[in-house]
């Protein structure tokens, strides 16, 4: 135990200083590295499916961007996120993965955006897809928000659902991405 009574009052205001600085400087370095930590060691894509949800792998979430930087990232939280983790946690982040995929393909104003400004046919079955006509040289600034929108209702829309951890990582990620896009010669 520090033994205060030699201790002029200065400084004893000013360790308690130094102390509080430390433990909030330490509080966020523990958050810092806890985010990397998940980064660096969470799940990739083949961990969230098992052989009964092969096809959720294989219509879902591919390589583009997204995937890599939101959904694997985020997949790989799903333990500290959801009460009780585990078994029960990678169940409903595959149900709710399986249930987003086959949103996209259903959703009306992400197939108008696909037909009518970047021109493809059909509609955007996949998160390849969809960074694909974000990619277009047709979309414009605003057309980019409507889609990022878009999907960030389906997002919500998916079930058993995404926690809301989760759909706040996945929407500020995918927000992040689109926005990293430069500008087409319509922006």
């Amino acid at each position: 135990m520090l033994k205060t009574k030699n201790i002029s009052q200065k400084g004893k205001v000013v360790a308690l200083f130094v102390v509080i600085t430390l433990a909030v400087a330490g509080l966020a370095g523990v958050n810092f590295l806890s985010e990397a930590f998940v980064v660096a060691q969470g799940p990739g894509p083949s961990d969230y499916t098992s052989k009964s949800n092969e096809k959720v792998q294989a219509q879902g979430p591919g390589n583009d961007p997204i995937t890599k930087n939101c959904f694997r990232i985020t997949g790989g939280i799903y333990d500290m996120s959801m009460m009780g983790g585990g078994t029960v946690g990678v169940q409903n982040w595959n149900k709710t993965m399986q249930n987003f995929v086959s949103l996209l393909p259903k959703d009306k104003l992400l197939t108008l955006l696909n037909e009518k400004i970047v021109g493809r046919s059909g509609p955007i079955t996949d998160m390849a897809a969809f960074w694909n006509a974000m990619q277009d040289d047709n979309m414009t600034r605003h057309s980019r928000l409507v889609g990022v929108s878009e999907l960030n209702s389906l997002l919500a829309a998916a079930k058993p659902g995404f926690t809301k951890i989760q759909q706040d990582l996945l929407n500020r990620c995918i927000t992040n991405e689109v926005n990293s896009l430069g500008p087409t010669s319509h922006f």
